[in-house]
């Protein structure tokens, strides 16, 4: 298996890995807003944060899976 091959493999593994927190950041925001509708003072605050919070994260897996994206591509 020569050298681009197993970088290709590397960077496929890398993209699930990054997906999967992706999914994960986008049903969090997704469950919180839900959450939000039926929260009142401090606790809605709380949620509040925490929807800010995987909307950061959100956008970070966002870049990271458009980078590698942009690498795999450079390889073919």
């Amino acid at each position: 298996m020569d050298l681009k091959n197993r970088i290709r493999k590397f960077q496929e593994k890398k993209l699930d890995e990054v997906l999967t927190h992706l999914e994960y950041h986008s049903s969090m925001k997704i469950d919180l807003e839900k959450k939000l509708n039926s929260c009142f003072g401090d606790e809605r605050s709380e949620v509040e944060k925490e929807i800010t919070h995987h909307s950061k994260m959100k956008d970070i897996w966002k870049n990271n899976v458009d980078k590698i994206k942009k690498e795999i591509s450079k390889l073919n």
